[in-house]
């Protein structure tokens, strides 16, 4: 009885500690509502500190070509000064209950994927691999493994394998959406296309 009591004892604070290593690992929660579902976001690192991290929503007027329109178009940026360097850092973008399929539709700089459901498109942008690379690397000593975008299971994640301390660190995601058919193609693809610098300013940096 004493044996399984401590046993029971170990595998609690196992489970304590493993929630505790959790809660300090996610820094942030924010939320975007779309008009099918709600998105959610939130920094993650490996036992490191993101107390200097933040993240800001704001609304976008894109600029699109002529004719085009959208009706919303949001951003939300992450802003990091780390006092220490970050390893295995995540920036996800996850929709809390939607089973629409993505269909993916990056191009030069772009990864995008959009979700169609209730006659209603919703768009997501944020820089390719090789735009994060070039921008967080921009004397080219990178690799796609330790900078990357990718899709799994209807959830973006921008990774970050290592990051230096005391160096300024930004992400952002861009959503745009329209009701189906757009009135002109590609509207919500040509929204979410924005450079990362235009998003710093629309956020104050």
């Amino acid at each position: 009885m004493i044996d399984s009591w401590i046993s029971g004892v170990k595998i609690g604070l196992i489970i304590l500690f493993a929630l505790k290593k959790m809660a300090q690992s996610i820094h942030f929660f924010e939320k975007i509502e779309t008009p099918i579902g709600s998105l959610s976001f939130s920094a993650r690192a490996e036992e490191d500190d993101l107390s200097n991290c933040n993240v800001t929503i704001r609304r976008l007027e894109p600029g699109i070509p002529k004719g085009m329109n959208v009706e919303k178009c949001m951003t939300i940026l992450l802003h990091c000064l780390p006092t220490k360097a970050l390893n295995n850092f995540t920036f996800p973008c996850v929709w809390d209950n939607l089973q629409a399929v993505n269909q993916r539709n990056s191009g030069e700089a772009l990864d995008a994927w959009g979700w169609e459901s209730n006659g209603i498109l919703v768009m997501i942008g944020t820089e390719d691999s090789d735009c994060l690379n070039s921008r967080l690397n921009p004397n080219n000593e990178y690799s796609t493994v330790n900078y990357s975008v990718r899709m799994i299971n209807n959830i973006i994640i921008i990774q970050i394998d290592n990051f230096e301390e005391d160096k300024v660190l930004s992400l952002h995601y861009v959503i745009a959406w329209n009701s189906l058919p757009e009135l002109s193609d590609c509207s919500c693809w040509y929204a979410v296309d924005v450079p990362h610098e235009k998003i710093l300013r629309l956020h104050n940096y």
